[in-house]
């Protein structure tokens, strides 16, 4: 089944099931294409935040919008960044047409079609949702110091959940505490941050930690990275996908007569930027 209603919202389940962890799989790949060089990137950022309407993620969508804002203003006006050009045209007639035609495109979406049904609805903050969220934290009030340390038994957070009639604990930070206790928290926050960070090698120190901070934000909306979730392997295949080692370019040289001398190839470094062909 592609579609569903939650709380009479249209919203896609698409291929892992269910929005919320759609959305944080998509939000991954649309960093990697705002940071690269594709062709068609305006086109490929507005199908992408037309599948988030479809999800209808709240914290997905706000967290790209805020973040690839402050990330864009930043480090292509305070710093005069060239690189950071989300647009990639240097036409200023398309550069606006893009613009015009991408906010209408949503704003139709948004108001006229089913796919703005929960941002609608819901707004920003809803008891229901983002309420629950909060509610769980009052979890933390029946248990102890060192069992916030060390974890819980499933025993005994079973026993919680009942206690506070909760269904489910969407924060994955909470169940990481839960499950693994605050040490050991914070050292699978560490390797997976450090995986993640190396992978990204190829980048500038700021675009490696807007993609990490873009991931871990709209996670912790929701609970995707205590689950089954795919999203950390598409993060790493995406760092693959997208690197411009693999890429090679063909340099000729001459003599001093003008003659080809030798022909080989070599990766598209040192440009740190990332680039696709």
């Amino acid at each position: 089944m592609l579609t569903i209603y939650y709380e009479q919202a249209f919203r896609s389940t698409a291929l892992l099931g269910h929005p919320l962890n759609n959305a944080l799989n998509l939000i991954v790949i649309m960093g990697f294409i705002y940071l690269s060089r594709v062709k068609y990137k305006n086109l490929l950022l507005l199908l992408g935040m037309v599948g988030l309407l479809c999800f209808g993620s709240r914290g997905a969508i706000y967290g790209f919008i805020s973040l690839t804002c402050l990330h864009y203003i930043i480090y292509r006006y305070l710093y005069n960044r060239n690189t950071f050009n989300v647009i990639g045209s240097t036409n200023k007639f398309y550069t606006y047409l893009y613009f015009i035609f991408g906010g209408l495109t949503l704003i139709v979406l948004l108001f006229y079609t089913h796919f703005g049904d929960r941002l609608l609805s819901v707004s920003v903050y809803d008891e229901g949702s983002a309420g629950a969220r909060v509610r769980i934290l009052a979890i933390l009030d029946y248990v102890n110091a060192h069992e916030i340390l060390w974890g819980l038994s499933s025993h005994r957070i079973d026993i919680l959940k009942t206690r506070l009639d909760l269904e489910i604990i969407e924060n994955f930070w909470l169940q990481w505490v839960l499950r693994f206790g605050l040490v050991f928290t914070f050292l699978l926050f560490i390797s997976i941050t450090a995986l993640l960070y190396n992978r990204l090698y190829y980048l500038y120190i700021n675009e490696r930690l807007y993609l990490i901070a873009l991931f871990f934000l709209v996670a912790s909306t929701n609970n995707s990275l205590a689950t089954s979730t795919g999203a950390i392997s598409t993060f790493i295949l995406c760092t693959a996908g997208f690197n411009p080692f693999r890429y090679l370019v063909k340099i000729s040289t001459s003599d001093a007569n003008g003659n080809p001398r030798a022909i080989h190839s070599a990766n598209s470094y040192p440009n740190p930027n990332l680039e696709l062909i």
